[in-house]
Order: C-alpha cells, then structure tokens, then sequence
C-alpha cells in the first residue's frame, strides 16, 4: 500500500464530462468490510451511460466501476467470512470507497465470494454484474422490494423486478423448470450468463439470438437453437415447438420489438434490461418487466446469491467469460468504454488491472 494513504482513482467530476484521472484517499474498512487491493476491474455499459446520469440520480464527482477482484489487505471488525491475503470478486457501488475503477476499495462482506484457484482475477472481475443481472432478472419477484445497504440507502429507481422464478442458488432447484421453453434475446452478451441458468433450472428448448459466429460457445454453455440475429422473430417462432407455451423472453441487450412481445403465450413476461418502448403494447396479461442487477440496492438476495457463488464456480454451474485485458491499468478505461458506447466490442468483457497503473 503507498505510504502516503493516497491513491489513483477514475472520476467524472461532471456532467457530461471526462473521465480524470485524480488522487483519493485509500478508504479504510469499518465495521463488516474489507480493504481490497483491486487487481482487476470490469468495464460494463452502465459505466458511460451514467456520464449522461441526471445530476440528482448520482453525485458529482461520479466514481464508476462495480465489478472487481483483489486481494484483501485488512478487514474491518466484526468480519468472519473474509480474511486478509483472500483472493475476492465483489460487486461495489458508485462512490468513492466502494467503486473498482481505483486502486483500493472497501468491500461489503456480504457481497464478495472467495475466488476458486481455477479463475484469474482478471477472469472473476467480469463476473458480478452480468451475472447479478441475469439472475435478479430471473429470479426477483415483482416490484422486488429494495433493502438497500448504507451506500446505496440514498438511491431511489423506478420500480424493478425480476420474472419471480425460484431462485436458482438455492438447493433443490436443478430442473425446477424442466421441459419449459425461454427465448433469450442477445445470447452472446455478458448478460448471456441468463442461459446458464435456464439450463441449471431445465428449461428446454432454451432458444437465443446472436451473430452465428457464436453458435457453438453458445451451445456449449445450454443453448439448445441458436438464432441468426439479423433474422426476423418468425425465425424465433419457427424454433419453438409446436405445442409449446412460450411464458418468458429474457432481453439481454435491450431490443425490445411488439414482435418478440407476441410471441409469448398469454399470460407471459418479458423481461429486458432496458427500457421498453413506449409503443410496445402488452394484452392478454402479458407484462413487461425491466431488471436491475444491483446487489447494493437488493442486498437481502444479493448476499444470498454471493454465499453460493464460490461453489457455481467451482462446479461449474456458472462459466467464467471470455476477457479482453486493456493494457495500462485505469488510463486504459476511457477508451475501453468509448469502444462499448460505438458498438465495437462482441462477445468479450473488457477488464484491466488497476493496480498497474503508472504512478507519475
């Protein structure tokens, strides 16, 4: 740790603006966190979405970053689960403690998992918000009920939620699901990782759409058809069996169309992890659901579902994904996450190592 308490941080110190580079003061950990020294941190599209944040939403200087990985330096009292030299992944909030795009960052214990021996740092940092969001989509009942911890006490959403599925990290839900179909829109995505678990539960057949590039990591991780994304929902439809009742879409890229709405049975929810258009129309008891994979804000689940994550891993339920390391520690963000806004990254998350940052 440097010796004068100061460290490298990534921040918007407004509206709109760049993302600078600054000093910030090492946070220490208080009662039921860890200090983590951050070796790998996430880039993910809410991160230059929130540039373009309402002032009100967030606070200015605006620290971005959820996901990460380190080491544990020190923790805080009362901790039990977590000790120092433990290799974590976490999923952190936007403020100047808790964020990834820094050096050091205190970590919620309830909201960490030990990293199995199998997974680099750099791999386990892509992991929380993809899967989060994936599995609070699935799994929260709606409108969930927000249980915010003390950072994200202050933060007020629309009302989310989550197709009220039982939740897969808990025991005796292999093949809840058995023989009922799910369509997932924008299976290659990060937020893709919806696949593994519609596996887990038995959903069959499970249908996604992607670049047919993919096609066979697709399958490898559960999917049963993979669809041409530039072909029409009828090719969806097409896939489906005859006699099926399709009662769940999962939207991992937000693209939304009245065409997917229609191909659910009455009575079925389609869940994005966008907006919605205002002209998409919803009949027959059909819903539209938007979710949001925040364990800070949903902690009550949250902590639930980092309690088993060592174990997903290290049985395989839940894949790591394919990374793409920038090169350059924090300074290598900026253009990283021009390259998610323009559309040019596919297939991979972007990750990179904080604490390689050059030192000036």
């Amino acid at each position: 740790m440097h010796s004068t308490n100061q460290q490298k941080s990534l921040a918007i110190l407004q509206s709109k603006g760049p993302y600078t580079l600054i000093n910030t003061p090492i946070p220490r950990p208080e009662k039921g966190e860890v200090l983590v020294k951050v070796q790998g941190a996430a880039l993910n599209h809410l991160d230059w979405k929130l540039r373009y944040s309402p002032i009100d939403l967030f606070p200015f200087p605006l620290h971005t970053g959820s996901d990460g990985a380190g080491t544990v330096l020190k923790v805080g009292e009362g901790v039990s689960k977590i000790k120092e030299g433990d290799r974590i992944l976490f999923q952190g909030w936007f403020d100047a403690k808790r964020n990834s795009f820094q050096e050091y960052a205190v970590v919620n214990e309830n909201l960490c998992a030990k990293i199995p021996n199998s997974l680099s740092l750099l791999e386990a940092a892509a992991i929380s918000l993809p899967l989060i969001t994936a599995a609070f989509g699935l799994s929260l009942q709606y409108p969930a009920q927000p249980t915010p911890t003390i950072a994200a006490k202050d933060f007020k959403f629309p009302p989310r939620g989550g197709a009220g599925l039982k939740p897969f990290w808990e025991p005796d839900t292999r093949d809840a699901y058995a023989g009922q179909p799910i369509v997932v829109l924008g299976g290659s995505s990060s937020v893709g990782q919806s696949i593994q678990i519609a596996k887990y539960l038995g959903f069959s057949p499970i249908i996604t759409t992607a670049s047919p590039r993919h096609s066979q990591h697709l399958i490898s991780i559960g999917a049963t058809n993979v669809v041409d994304r530039e072909l029409s929902e009828d090719a969806i439809q097409k896939a489906l069996p005859e006699s099926s009742s399709l009662s769940l879409i999962f939207d991992a890229v937000s693209c939304a169309t009245q065409a997917h709405v229609d191909l659910l049975s009455p009575g079925g929810k389609f869940i994005t992890v966008g907006s919605i258009p205002s002209t998409i129309t919803f009949t027959e008891g059909r819903s539209g659901i938007v979710t949001y994979g925040a364990a800070q804000y949903y902690s009550d689940v949250g902590e639930k579902l980092f309690a088993r994550l060592e174990e997903l891993l290290e049985d395989g339920i839940i894949q790591r994904l394919n990374i793409e390391k920038l090169e350059g520690g924090l300074e290598s963000i900026p253009d990283g996450l021009k390259r998610l806004q323009q559309g040019a990254v596919s297939s991979v998350k972007l990750v990179t190592d904080p604490s390689e940052t050059r030192r000036s």
